[in-house]
């Protein structure tokens, strides 16, 4: 009957004046069967119910439900059930999401979706909203402790996840995983840095490798004060340098150099000259 509601806000009014009426036995055996009866985009359209339904048993399916993923990478059902748990437990639904989220990676399941679920347990609602305070660091822990249960193939997704809410010092504890071989020995990573001088069709390209050794995900913020302070090479010239840095870390000077040529060939001058400059040394954050 309620895909012969045509009216997609009617179809809403429903679902959702039902569950809000489960307090009824019969009403609330109905909501609870929607899940075990309905398949994928069906028990979506009915999750009004579920989601509006305020009976503590609801609670215990949701729970159980989330915690079973299915081993398909793309399940609407299943989205809408940890969506729906998360939404109803906020930051200590967490735990049984990490575990879930690792399961799904494990057995070829939904673990996208078990990641967006951790995110929007905790984010306010409105545009633009990031979680703060206690439930920030709760989601940065969890998240993390999912990146330490899957393989290397789902890491990057989690750096992703870390990234969108704002957790980058977070993320950047993954670099190892993210960039194999790239760690040198004493723990720090390398980056190219490139600050083009130009002024009247010249310019020269101050290039640098960047050495994090610390927490970073981003280098240039702390790098580009630096490269503000090289010596100037152009007389006269007085427009602010162009700074950027690579995107990931890098293994040595040469690749620097390239990263520097590029910003060379990039900058549009008819003539171009490349300056090394010293290496930057970032420390602790």
């Amino acid at each position: 009957m309620l895909d012969g509601i045509g009216d997609y806000s009617a179809r809403e009014q429903v679902t959702e004046r039902i569950g809000a009426s489960c307090s009824d036995p019969t009403v609330l055996a109905f909501v609870r069967n929607l899940h075990d009866t309905l398949k994928d985009r069906a028990f979506v359209s009915w999750a009004g119910a579920v989601e509006t339904c305020d009976a503590s048993e609801i609670v215990a399916d949701l729970e159980t439900w989330a915690a079973d993923p299915p081993t398909l990478k793309f399940d609407n059902k299943y989205a809408k059930v940890v969506e729906l748990y998360g939404q109803r437990t906020g930051a200590a639904g967490l735990p049984l999401l990490s575990n879930a989220a690792i399961a799904a990676s494990t057995e070829g399941g939904p673990f996208s979706a078990v990641l967006d679920a951790m995110v929007k347990a905790v984010t306010p609602e409105g545009l633009g909203s990031k979680p703060e305070g206690a439930s920030a660091n709760a989601l940065a822990d969890a998240l993390l402790t999912v990146a330490a249960g899957v393989g290397d193939e789902d890491v990057g997704r989690v750096g992703d996840s870390l990234l969108s809410v704002g957790a980058t010092t977070a993320a950047a504890t993954l670099r190892p995983r993210l960039h194999p071989g790239l760690q040198q020995g004493d723990g720090s990573f390398l980056y190219g840095l490139a600050a083009v001088e130009s002024c009247n069709e010249v310019a020269v390209v101050h290039w640098a490798v960047v050495a994090d050794g610390g927490d970073r995900w981003d280098v240039l913020p702390d790098a580009q004060p630096v490269a503000e302070g090289f010596k100037r090479k152009l007389k006269g010239c007085n427009d602010p340098l162009s700074v950027s840095t690579t995107p990931q870390p890098i293994r040595g000077s040469s690749e620097a150099e390239r990263f520097a040529e590029a910003a060379a060939e990039a900058s549009g001058a008819s003539s171009v000259k490349l300056k090394s400059q010293k290496r930057i040394e970032l420390g602790a954050s």
